[in-house]
């Protein structure tokens, strides 16, 4: 009983200095950039299921929030992973693409002027007319050209947003989509937990994460809810191509106190199983080696005994309670090694099936 206390003491006050220990973690920072996994790692996604990020492989970085990065994979999986594994790229700003150079020649050829003899003054002018007309029509095409190519550059390019936030920010069902000549697109949410319900423009979608929901062009206005969580919004503007959003949700003080409580009574149960798993083995190895001890001089007296010409039953008897004394402990060790085993084992399964106590610590103290 003494043994079982002492364990138990220890895994509370481990227990203890794990929570004591965790550091408070500064607000989000936006950053939407793309990067570059430096040091190949596995982390575990929103949805607590393994999230493997490879060395050299491209990932999307959402936000920072002290040491770690809220970072998509190429499989559209979502979760946090320590900055040191990634390295960033240059920003996500759309980059408008030079003039193509017709332009500057067809305006070349349109500023010539041929200075006409005195003598074929109507001839030159009907040629300046046929010359203006052809440069009138390479412009056109330049214009055309270039429309064209701010087009495809709009269709192929995904916009950003991300934003977390730890409170309202005024009632999304007040925001409506502006009048807008910009061309209709997708998008695409998700919210760091599964589950969340997406409103977009005070309109429910449904849980995310969404994929493919089809928005006229434009200002819009994305909100996440879960109970338990503050709400979450951003603005995102819809000009053709996908665009996608993702979102962070804070949980209130009495979610995160839940959590964190329930998760550490695991591994609470798991440090003590473990602990009390391993004395068990070490009583039972102690007192097998005991019996094994015993057993052998036990033999070796039985063996005395037979070979002495004066032998008495009192003698005898002596002797096979002591053979079965050794062999009880002997036993007893095996019993007890078997056992210590199995609670190291429940210990172990216990702490592996807890959730990460330290899931919320990015967000900071909430109060």
């Amino acid at each position: 009983m003494s043994a079982w206390r002492n364990i138990m003491s220890l895994a509370v006050a481990l227990a203890l200095a794990l929570l004591a220990g965790r550091a408070s973690a500064q607000q989000p920072v936006q950053v939407n950039k793309s990067g570059t996994v430096s040091q190949g790692t596995e982390v575990k996604d929103e949805n607590g299921k393994p999230m493997r990020l490879r060395r050299g492989e491209s990932v999307t970085v959402f936000y920072q929030r002290s040491d770690w990065y809220w970072v998509k994979n190429r499989k559209g999986q979502l979760g946090w992973v320590d900055k040191k594994y990634i390295k960033l790229g240059g920003d996500e700003d759309k980059q408008e693409k030079p003039e193509p150079a017709t332009k500057s020649r067809a305006s070349k050829k349109h500023r010539v002027k041929k200075t006409p003899s005195e003598s074929s003054k109507a001839e030159v002018a009907k040629a300046e007319e046929a010359k203006a007309e052809v440069a009138k029509a390479e412009e056109a095409k330049v214009e055309e050209a270039k429309a064209e190519t701010k087009t495809e550059s709009k269709s192929d390019q995904t916009e950003m947003v991300v934003a977390a936030n730890t409170g309202n920010l005024g009632g999304a069902n007040s925001f409506k989509p502006m009048a807008s000549n910009k061309q209709d697109g997708l998008i695409d949410v998700f919210a760091s937990e599964s589950g969340a319900r997406v409103s977009v423009d005070g309109r429910e979608l449904g849980a995310a994460p969404l994929r493919g929901v089809q928005l006229p062009g434009g200002t819009h206005v994305v909100s996440v809810q879960k109970p338990g969580f503050l709400p979450s919004n951003a603005q995102v503007e819809i000009d053709g191509g996908t665009s996608q959003v993702a979102l962070a949700l804070v949980p209130t003080a009495q979610t995160r106190g839940d959590y964190e409580g329930g998760t550490w009574l695991w591994r609470t149960i798991g440090f003590s199983g473990l602990g009390l798993g391993a004395g068990v083995v070490l009583a039972g190895l102690g007192m097998g080696g005991w019996g094994l001890a015993e057993a052998g001089t036990v033999r070796k007296d039985i063996d005395n005994y037979n070979r002495s010409e004066s032998r008495t039953e009192s003698e005898r008897e002596e002797l096979l309670a002591r053979r079965d004394g050794a062999q009880l402990k002997f036993l007893v060790g095996q019993v007890s090694l078997i056992s210590g085993l199995a609670l190291a084992g429940v210990g172990v399964v216990a702490y592996m099936l807890s959730d990460d106590p330290d899931r919320y610590d990015v967000y900071g103290d909430i109060k």
